[in-house]
């Protein structure tokens, strides 16, 4: 009765695919080479997306997209100025022609630092306004007291 059901377990098994005669596809990892459980567990995960994405990539599911675009063929011919000097002042000057050259500087767009190049300025004002304050001047009236001030 129990070979029977044996049988039976594995007619079924092999209509669905489960042959146990077949074995599994290993990842990689021998059984007992790796002795953490958890290491061991790692790998095997890390094997598995390995083999599914590489099956992806064979499978043609990606064919229909587009590649990337080339850096060469999307790219503009940048302005390049090749000879640029300083001169004494630190104005940038093109060497062939001898005109000042401006040149676009970065402005930070972040918050922060938006705050902090405020709290810079405010603190500079700050200072000159401290060194441009008037000193008291002494009054000579006649009805000065100079226990008053």
């Amino acid at each position: 009765m129990m070979e029977a059901a044996q049988k039976t377990i594995a007619e079924r098994k092999q209509a669905l695919g489960l042959d146990p005669a077949i074995p599994k596809a290993s990842f990689g990892v021998p059984h007992g080479l790796i002795a953490d459980p958890i290491t061991a567990e790692k790998a095997r995960r890390a094997a598995e997306l390995h083999a599914k994405i590489s099956a992806k990539f064979n499978s043609g599911i990606l064919d229909h997209i587009p590649p990337p675009p080339t850096l060469a063929s999307d790219m503009k011919p940048k302005e390049s100025i090749k000879s640029v000097i300083f001169d004494e002042h630190g104005k940038t000057i093109d060497q062939a022609t001898g005109e000042e050259i401006k040149l676009n500087h970065y402005t930070p767009t972040l918050k922060a630092n938006l705050r902090a190049r405020r709290a810079q300025q405010f603190k500079d004002v700050m200072q000159t306004t401290a060194q441009k304050k008037p000193q008291k001047v002494p009054i000579s009236f006649a009805h000065y007291d100079p226990r008053i001030s």
